[in-house]
């Protein structure tokens, strides 16, 4: 008896595992067959997809997103609506660049971080932000 479970995509994306999950959507490592790469994909909740602000909300982070380009801040490479297999409503995603390895949280719960790593991910966070701001992503 074969138990393989059919391979799940959203558009051209097969879906891989679930990276996380968030109030308003799931992540999802997923693989791009033609280009042959690895992506990160978040889709929006389907009970928020008809919630206006929600949608919006969604649609304005990947636009704003897309525009950054620097090291810190992940790339956007597509965003779309499509029909879930399962309950035939229409889902918002992004699909976004996949970065491997371990989140803030995990590394955390190990222990204590070393200083001199401390203040290497500061640095890196405040030069995202502060390119975010000379874009005017970010307002103080």
């Amino acid at each position: 008896m074969n138990t393989t479970q059919p391979k799940r995509y959203i558009g051209s994306y097969q879906i891989i595992d679930a990276l996380g999950e968030g109030s308003f959507g799931s992540v999802y490592r997923a693989y791009q067959p033609f280009l042959d790469r690895q992506v990160a994909i978040k889709i929006l909740h389907d009970n928020f997809f008809d919630r206006a602000p929600s949608e919006k909300l969604f649609i304005k982070e990947g636009r704003t997103i897309a525009k950054l380009r620097h090291p810190n801040i992940v790339n956007v490479y597509e965003f779309g609506v499509v029909q879930d297999a399962v309950t035939n409503q229409p889902r918002a995603f992004m699909v976004m660049e996949y970065l491997p390895g371990s989140t803030l949280q995990t590394r955390l719960k190990a222990g204590l971080l070393p200083i001199d790593e401390v203040v290497r991910l500061i640095e890196q966070i405040a030069q995202g932000l502060a390119y975010a701001h000379e874009q005017n992503v970010i307002q103080l």
